[in-house]
Formats: C-alpha cells, structure tokens, sequence
C-alpha cells in the first residue's frame, strides 16, 4: 500500500551538495566549497573541500547529544589545542558559533 507523505525516518544520509551549499553560505570558505559523505556511524562523517583546504565535518544523530553536551565536547577540544595537543580544532561560523542545527527527516541534528 503506497503511500503519499514521507515515511518517518530513524536516520537518514544528509545530501551532500546541500550541506556544501549550507556550508558556502555559514562559514568563510571559498566559493567552491565540495562535501562526500564518508561513513556513517555514531555521527555521520564528510570530507569537505574548498580551493586547496579540507576538513572533517560531523553530523550528530538526532537525539545522540544535546547542544550543551557537545558544546562541552568542542571546549573540551579546545582547551586541548591551546595546552599543547594535536587534536583537529572546530571551525567556526560566521557569528563565531561553533555548533549548528538542521532539520533532519528524523528530527534536529547537530
């Protein structure tokens, strides 16, 4: 029985030309800004690209971690770097914030 609306999702894959496209318009990259979805896991994993950078982009699960709870996880990372670590340091928005929200099929997603 087919049906017209969306089925409920518990995870869906995010697109990743749309989150390039989110990415171009939040944070200063350059123009040609490339996502490719990795793997999925705990959190989803993409390789994004831009003139001769790249970095790693994680995709919390909806309801995996609160927003305060990996705000805790980024100072923590933080706190790290500026004591000395190697550890692969969060980019920050245009306003600075470290930590956005999208609305997933299956609910909000960090």
């Amino acid at each position: 029985m087919p049906t017209t609306t969306p089925f409920p999702a518990l995870h869906s894959v995010l697109a990743p030309d749309a989150l390039a496209a989110l990415l171009a318009e939040h944070y200063d990259l350059a123009a040609d800004v490339r996502a490719t979805f990795l793997q999925r896991g705990l959190n989803d994993t993409y390789r994004v690209e831009w003139g001769n950078e790249r970095a790693i982009l994680r995709v919390y699960c909806s309801g995996w971690r609160t927003l305060e709870q990996i705000g805790w996880e980024l100072a923590f990372i933080e706190q790290g770097a500026q004591n000395g670590a190697s550890v692969a340091r969060p980019i920050p928005r245009r306003d600075g914030a470290l930590i956005a929200e999208l609305c997933a099929p299956e609910g909000p997603r960090a």
